[in-house]
């Protein structure tokens, strides 16, 4: 899967790309989340909404960070 711009690609997409690439399979990276591998794959499917908790530890777990900032008005 090609993807042209990671800023038009959906955070569990981003995800299931960054965990094959470092070639982890989704029953090693649900255990560390606390979740099935059928759970995993449905978020990564879009199937299950993804809750701002569980993509901070998801994030971990894939040597990523995620911040959100609030700018003044």
């Amino acid at each position: 899967m090609q993807i042209k711009s990671l800023f038009e690609t959906d955070i569990p997409t981003i995800l299931l790309l960054r965990r094959k690439a470092l070639r982890l399979n989704q029953s090693d990276v649900a255990k560390k989340l606390g979740l099935s591998a059928m759970g995993l794959s449905y978020l990564e499917t879009g199937k299950r909404e993804l809750k701002l908790t569980l993509l901070e530890k998801w994030t971990k777990v894939l040597g990523l960070e995620v911040f959100i900032e609030v700018k003044p008005k």
